[in-house]
């Protein structure tokens, strides 16, 4: 009998608004090659640029388990949508998040220190 995941690893992507330009993003759960295309796929998406013009909140609290690319795309994010004039905060990273900053730029690591500090990117 195969078992299955726990709930809590189950990967998880949640966005809701919170005001005009200001999209909160919830990731959580094991977070793979997989989710992590579908975050950039997401996060690149017209209405969803649109809908966080001046802020962009990333809560990764309860992310359990991710691979490196995710510390990237979240690099990458930060530095384009900083560029742009949104202002982009990365919330209450949990440990797991450790794993991507073994082969991440200094730039990538940065993000994460300044995150997982708690002062604002940039």
């Amino acid at each position: 009998m195969a078992s299955t995941p726990a709930r809590q690893d189950e990967p998880v992507i949640a966005i809701r608004s919170f005001g005009t330009g200001r999209l909160a993003l919830a990731v959580a759960g094991t977070v793979d090659t997989g989710v992590v295309e579908r975050l950039r796929t997401l996060l690149d998406e017209r209405l969803v640029r649109e809908l966080s013009a001046v802020e962009l909140v990333v809560d990764l609290s309860e992310v359990r388990t991710c691979v490196p690319g995710l510390a990237r795309l979240l690099a990458r994010v930060r530095t384009g949508r900083l560029a742009e004039g949104c202002r982009v905060e990365l919330c209450n990273p949990s440990e797991a998040l450790a794993a991507g900053l073994d082969t991440a730029s200094l730039t990538e690591a940065f993000t994460m220190y300044d995150a997982v500090r708690g002062r604002l990117p940039g």
